[in-house]
């Protein structure tokens, strides 16, 4: 047979895909590389201890897997996607970085198929899937490795969405099966995937009910649909014992979700236009560009009816393609109110970078349904538009992406500074415990005089962080760690699951005991910290401090234990 000539392998009308498909790689992969060059923070030390000392994933997905708190999430396919890379690089932050670089090209890459897939043109779908790709909010969110879960998400969302269309076109059942398969994916990676079964859902009765004739296959898609979210919620709730989210357990749920609505809508614009962070340059670019697409679109004044369509290429009507995406911008408000409710925080220009790529996981998803709705409205709008004022509104929005690019850029750049810069404080505990000679039982070891970044909050504990870096860490399994401050959970191999203590206590709340929680080879605990210092345990305490921007070993005297009084 005949090798292909190179002729054969790129052909004429494949070039322009593939030059589009390698100019959206290309720059957000420039605008990310800074961030490659960060370090761990905040809850990414809980999250690699755990995987570390996980053992195997497989009790994700039938074991209570939060450390932080019973009953409060279930992302057993999000917590296996961090323990793959902790399996495969171990705590190398630059190839954990790399992933989510990955992760977020695929993202960036599922919603170019998906406007194509609705029938949106090459350059409109290249051009909105980049702005996407180079939003300084969405690179934010693929910064933060703890938002491993939102990128895993919106995959899986988009390519399920995708296949769903497929199956509209070819009736094929495997299609459907694996839009299915990819919709229980997105809701084991973030509960937020459930937006994905919604817009697949949608997009199969509209079809059923245009297209009679092979309704019976389209309502049976629907149906594999719907068994897609009954398996995720029946799961869930076999393994937590819930079908709804523990974390702000404390309000009633209609409070949650009006309050966490709101807020998350009253911050949405500034997310969205990033407009707080921006330079006086980028703020310049975005408003010459928003201007140039203003001018050009009262082009369509004048304009001819768009030509008609092809039948073979239209998927969907643009109304319901524009209530998909509408139900991918507005839905994560409702399905993220918790987490809006408990720590949710305005753009701000003096904020740090890393505080700022926390909070943009709230509106990854979001943005990805933006992107959409304006692929379909600009697709609309071009195909009325002469040449011309085509060129005009396409300058226009490379001005907008340009302003984003550099934005996205800087904040990268950023992270990865400040990132580095907090991070070495957990690096000089970790490297000062290797030096340590640590007892067999009755392991602790207590670091004083800490001053955590404020970005770290109450979140991030000596334990963790020791447990994360270590280079073995069941080999510190059995000890446990304590700074100046209340650790609020402690993490031990399940060999040492029933160790005493002494001198402390298992927690107690209203005289019931917190249960120790054991998820693989991982036991939790939570303990109740003394008022007093027995001074009998002074000689099993080994003691850390940290003065004049080092770890040395040091003593702690009875009057100077830092729980007296709390």
């Amino acid at each position: 047979m005949n090798k292909l000539s190179l002729s054969d392998r790129f052909k004429p009308d494949q070039r322009p895909l593939q030059l589009a498909l390698l100019l959206l790689i290309g720059l957000v992969s420039v605008a990310f590389w800074p961030g490659l060059h960060g370090d761990w923070g905040r809850d990414d030390f809980m999250q690699l201890a755990m995987v570390r000392m996980l053992g195997s994933p497989w009790p994700l997905f039938y074991t209570d897997h939060f450390v932080a708190m019973p009953g409060a999430v279930f992302r057993p396919l999000g917590f296996a996607g961090l323990w793959l890379g902790g399996w495969l690089f171990g705590t190398d932050y630059f190839a954990h970085a790399l992933i989510s670089l990955m992760l977020h090209l695929g993202v960036c890459l599922a919603l170019f198929t998906l406007l194509r897939s609705l029938a949106v043109g090459l350059m409109t779908a290249t051009l909105v899937s980049l702005l996407f790709g180079l939003h300084p909010t969405v690179i934010g969110t693929a910064l933060w490795w703890s938002a491993r879960f939102d990128l895993l998400a919106a995959l899986f969302v988009l390519l399920g969405l995708v296949m769903s269309l497929r199956f509209i076109r070819y009736l094929s059942i495997r299609d459907m099966l694996a839009a299915s398969v990819l919709m229980l994916a997105a809701m084991l990676s973030k509960e937020i995937g459930l937006i994905g079964a919604l817009g697949s859902a949608m997009i199969l009765a509209i079809a059923a009910l245009a297209r009679p004739d092979r309704r019976l296959r389209l309502l049976f898609g629907l149906a594999l649909a719907a068994a897609s979210v009954l398996i995720f919620f029946l799961w869930r709730h076999a393994t937590l014992g819930t079908f709804g989210s523990g974390i702000a357990s404390g309000l009633p749920l209609s409070r949650i979700l009006l309050e966490g609505s709101v807020t998350w809508l009253q911050l949405a614009w500034s997310w969205s236009t990033f407009w707080e962070r921006l330079t006086v340059l980028e703020r310049g670019l975005m408003l010459v560009g928003s201007l140039m697409l203003l001018v050009s679109s009262l082009g369509l004044f004048r304009a001819a009816p768009p030509p008609a369509r092809p039948a073979s290429t239209a998927t969907l009507p643009s109304p319901i393609a524009f209530v998909i995406g509408l139900s991918l911008l507005l839905l994560p408000a409702l399905l993220q109110a918790p987490v809006v409710v408990l720590n949710a925080a305005p753009l701000m220009a003096q904020e740090s970078a890393v505080e700022t790529a926390m909070q943009s996981r709230l509106y990854y998803m979001s943005l990805a349904g933006l992107a959409m709705l304006l692929g379909i409205g600009l697709d609309g709008v071009f195909s009325r538009l002469g040449r011309g004022t085509r060129a005009i509104a396409s300058v226009a929005l490379l001005l907008i992406g340009l302003a984003l690019g550099l934005a996205t850029h800087q904040h990268a750049r950023a992270f990865a500074d400040r990132s580095s810069s907090m991070a070495e404080l957990a690096h000089q505990i970790s490297d000062a415990v290797l030096g340590l000679d640590l007892p067999a039982e009755r392991c602790h070891v207590l670091v004083l005089d800490l001053a955590p970044p404020p970005e770290w909050s109450r979140y991030v504990s000596v334990d963790s962080m020791v447990k994360a870096l270590h280079p073995v860490p069941q080999a510190v399994g059995h000890c446990l760690f304590h700074a100046n401050f209340i650790t609020f959970f402690h993490l031990v191999d399940k060999r040492h699951a029933m160790l005493d203590p002494w001198p402390f206590l298992d927690l107690s709340i209203n005289d019931q005991p917190v249960p120790r929680r054991t998820i693989g080879q991982l036991t939790t605990m939570h303990l109740q910290y003394p008022d007093q210092l027995p001074p009998e345990a002074i000689a099993n305490l080994q003691v850390l401090r940290h003065e004049g921007g080092q770890i040395v070993n040091s003593q702690v005297r009875p009057d100077e234990w830092p729980y007296q009084a709390r």
